[in-house]
């Protein structure tokens, strides 16, 4: 069996699973929080389509780290502690990453150019855009993103970073040194998150934007794969049929909780260090292939190009439909998710599925599946 996901949302199937020819088989509830997250993040990023936002949104970030940890240990970590090199593990990060960075890059180009009609900032942007395709943080005046262009790259930026430290690490890596790394990536986040007010930061050009963005990731791809480890104590979880709904259900009220005044630094980490960890454990108790589940795969699928085309794509929507009166406001958020599920759908599996394949056969070392 062979699973895969991440911070930046992604299909819950295996990197490597497009060029095998084994049965394939998902976590459906880990797939469907991924996009429910999605969904929240876009809601943010697109606030003039809606008329309202969720304070807490922003926490899904978190969440996609922890589902990035514990399915890419399922897939990988095995292998990666016997014999699967890092560099071949980056590989195949980078092209399950990678595809819809190439295609986000040239839209967001063409719309920042657009919307700012600045002639001469066009070099900087270009080069921006040049530097976001190998995830290289750039600087464009007027915005504050460590990724000016398509700013939702930043959490690609800081996977990567703790992907291949983990990569590195893991042939030496030990429970006690796991919990090490969990828990001083803990206590940083704790610092920087009552220290900023909310676990929020992390795409900013400042130093302790950095650092909370690297706590961030590491806390929770690392918290992940430790889940992982202890997943079996939880098997009676699996016995309890409504658990992984229950884990479905009760991620949109974690964020869409409201404002909760001085107590958001401390509620944002109750969710990230608690809530999250235990919705991941209820929902990955087993994978999912039934009809029932089918509308969750769909979620996940749309999840990382929602991710990645939704910010400029959201853009253009809200000027092509801004004179257009409509008797409730959210209605053209509605219409604007309507028209970009299709796309996504069609997109990853005209794009983006043809094109790992392409360059998992070009670059990656063909080796015997043992699962």
């Amino acid at each position: 069996m062979s699973v895969e996901v991440n911070p930046s949302p992604e299909s819950s199937q295996s990197d490597s699973s497009v060029t095998r020819t084994t049965k394939k088989e998902r976590f459906a509830v880990l797939d469907g929080m991924r996009g429910v997250a999605a969904l929240f993040i876009v809601t943010i990023h697109t606030g003039a389509l809606w008329h309202f936002d969720f304070p807490r949104g922003y926490l899904a970030v978190d969440l996609f780290f922890v589902l990035s940890g514990f399915v890419i240990a399922h897939s990988y970590d095995a292998r990666l502690a016997s014999s699967l090199s890092a560099s071949e593990f980056i590989k195949i990060r980078l092209i399950r990453l990678m595809p819809f960075v190439y295609l986000s890059v040239p839209i967001s180009i063409a719309h920042y150019i657009t919307l700012h009609h600045e002639p001469k900032y066009i070099a900087l942007v270009v080069l921006s855009g040049i530097s976001s395709l190998f995830l290289v943080p750039s600087y464009v005046p007027g915005t504050d993103f460590i990724f000016p262009i398509n700013p939702p790259i930043w959490s690609l930026f800081y996977e990567v970073i703790v992907n291949t430290v983990y990569a590195f690490i893991r042939p030496k890596l030990t429970r006690r040194t796991l919990i090490a790394i969990v828990a001083t990536a803990w206590i940083m986040m704790c610092f920087f998150c009552i220290r900023s007010g909310k676990d929020e930061s992390g795409h900013s050009w400042n130093v302790i934007s950095f650092l909370t963005g690297l706590s961030r990731s590491m806390f929770g791809i690392f918290l992940g794969i430790g889940l992982y480890h202890i997943r079996s104590r939880f098997d009676w979880i699996g016995k309890v049929k409504f658990a992984p709904w229950l884990a479905i259900l009760l991620l949109p009220f974690l964020l869409g909780s409201q404002d909760f005044g001085w107590f958001n630094p401390y509620a944002d980490l109750l969710i990230v260090v608690v809530f999250f960890p235990a919705l991941v454990i209820m929902g990955a108790q087993r994978a999912h292939e039934t009809s029932s589940y089918k509308w969750l795969l769909v979620l996940g699928s749309i999840s990382y190009p929602l991710y990645l085309l939704h910010v400029s794509s959201g853009r253009l929507f809200e000027k092509l439909t801004d004179h257009i009166h409509v008797p409730f406001p959210w209605i053209r958020g509605i219409v604007f998710l309507a028209l970009m599920i299709p796309l996504c759908l069609w997109l990853e599996k005209a794009y983006d599925i043809p094109v790992r394949k392409r360059l998992s056969k070009r670059f990656l070392v063909k080796v015997p599946d043992t699962k």
